[in-house]
């Protein structure tokens, strides 16, 4: 959904105190951005998220010791 102020034809100055539109609008922009936060938030590792048991790294970078 777009900004509903793009090509209003009852634009004036100070719109956005009045406008049931644009109040409708914000609520929805604001529930999409909090989803899309809680959404990115779920796929984020932390520092401290690490778990040593279950890691493996890359075996590519292992380096065999030649004797």
């Amino acid at each position: 959904m777009t900004n509903p102020c793009f090509h209003c034809t009852d634009r004036h100055p100070v719109c956005h105190d009045t406008c049931e539109r644009y109040k409708a609008w914000q609520e929805f922009h604001a529930a999409e951005v909090a989803d899309k936060r809680q959404r990115n938030d779920a796929c984020t590792i932390h520092k401290n998220d690490f778990d040593e048991e279950f890691w493996h790294g890359n075996p590519q970078r292992r380096r065999r010791r030649h004797r």
